[in-house]
């Protein structure tokens, strides 16, 4: 009898690796479709509550003069809350300039300024391979999340179905 998702939350790790890479396969698809599943009824219903409050939450802002942070009022017993995140951004040209007018006056730029460089991977590789030699010592690699995927094979093993491909 094969697994089921909700096997999953009671069956130890060590049983799991000894399920054959079918059904393995057929576990992680049926729990990324729920994963999918889920996030699309969260994305509705927070879809819902903005259409139910909207004009509420910025009524009460407006009155409040607060156009980011949270907001929170009450209906039939429950909470509501509104949050609005601040996401600030700089003019990066303006703020080069103005650490050039600190530094000219005697000011340190970097007490007051998070001053980063950074160059793009696909620039980077594009570089002549001299200038990559002169700066690689300043580019550190991490490495990312490790994902393996399991894919079925086609023709009884020669070749392998591409991402997107019907299962």
């Amino acid at each position: 009898m094969p697994v089921t998702l909700s096997d999953l939350k009671t069956m130890p790790v060590y049983e799991l690796t000894a399920l054959p890479a079918k059904e393995l396969m057929a576990l992680i698809q049926a729990a990324e479709k729920a994963l999918h599943d889920a996030q699309y009824q969260v994305q509705w219903l927070q879809s819902a509550l903005a259409h139910k409050y909207m004009n509420r939450a910025e009524n009460l802002r407006k009155l409040e003069w607060q156009k980011t942070g949270s907001i929170t009022f009450e209906e039939d017993g429950v909470l509501v809350e509104q949050e609005v995140p601040a996401i600030p951004s700089w003019d990066q040209d303006h703020l080069a300039f103005m650490a050039e007018v600190m530094q000219r006056s005697g000011g340190t730029p970097a007490e007051y300024m998070q001053i980063t460089y950074s160059i793009d991977e696909n620039k980077f590789e594009q570089w002549p391979v001299e200038f990559q030699r002169q700066i690689a010592e300043a580019r550190c690699v991490d490495k990312g999340a490790v994902v393996y995927r399991l894919m079925p094979l086609v023709n009884g093993g020669s070749e392998q179905e591409q991402p997107g491909d019907e299962v």
